[in-house]
């Protein structure tokens, strides 16, 4: 059987198991489909068991979103990043926190920890991360690896995919915006994310400590409600592209 036929055969269960059908090849495909656990029940029938059993044929997704203190890498810096595991209930992240500030570390632990977790996925899934999130984890990163001598090296070219729900949102359907916030009210029928408020951030930068922590905690919660609805907008808009290998 031809690549092209188990594809209309098997497409929509594929992209079920979480097989990204743009990066396996036939002989892959055709592995995928004869598989039996040890109940007897297919791939489809036992996801999983194969997922359990198959962890190389399984992208590991995940929703990926930063806050930070302004828009321009080279002047800001990253005050807050998480990312949530698409197949899983898995969210991790963290924030910048008054040690850095008081040691002069700056965003440079938050930073190092944010590369380190993204290495450990296969696909990256943002809203305008294409123009904003990447680039400014990318810069901050190169920026702290110079200073510090960092030796390990921002995740290379082809090393991990992305896919921008911004861009699926422009290209298939037709919003009055494409912020994610309009996203999820047309897509979900509701906007858990909170709003951003200048003068929080301000807080975070320039006010007392008891300031900063209140702040700190809003920005994380603000992040952490960024990444809950992006990965459910993408898993409905998902269906609709070809997914491929679109790299960080």
């Amino acid at each position: 059987m031809l690549k092209k036929d188990l594809l209309e055969n098997y497409g929509l269960q594929l992209k079920v198991l979480g097989t990204n059908i743009n990066c396996v090849t036939k002989n892959e495909m055709q592995y995928i489909v004869n598989w039996r656990c040890e109940h007897g029940h297919t791939s489809f029938e036992h996801p999983a068991c194969f997922k359990r059993d198959n962890h190389q044929y399984i992208e590991k997704i995940g929703a990926f979103d930063i806050e930070t203190s302004n828009l321009h890498a080279n002047w800001g810096a990253i005050l807050c990043w998480y990312i949530k595991e698409i197949n899983a209930k898995i969210i991790e992240g963290e924030c910048i926190n008054l040690a850095d500030l008081r040691t002069g570390i700056g965003d440079s632990r938050v930073v190092r920890n944010c590369v380190r977790t993204l290495r450990r996925y296969d696909r990256l899934v943002t809203q305008f991360g294409t123009y904003f999130d990447i680039p400014f984890i990318r810069n901050r990163f190169l920026i702290w690896k110079r200073r510090l001598k960092w030796p390990e090296n921002f995740p290379e070219y082809g090393t991990i995919y992305h896919t921008d729900v911004w861009r699926i949102a422009k290209n298939k359907l037709r919003l009055h915006s494409n912020r994610q916030g309009v996203i999820s009210e047309s897509l979900l029928g509701f906007d858990i994310k909170t709003r951003i408020h200048p003068e929080i951030w301000e807080k975070m930068l320039f006010g007392a400590e008891e300031e900063k922590i209140k702040a700190l905690a809003y920005i994380k919660d603000h992040c952490l409600k960024d990444v809950i609805p992006l990965s459910q907008n993408y898993l409905i808009l998902r269906p609709f592209i070809r997914e491929g290998r679109t790299s960080i």
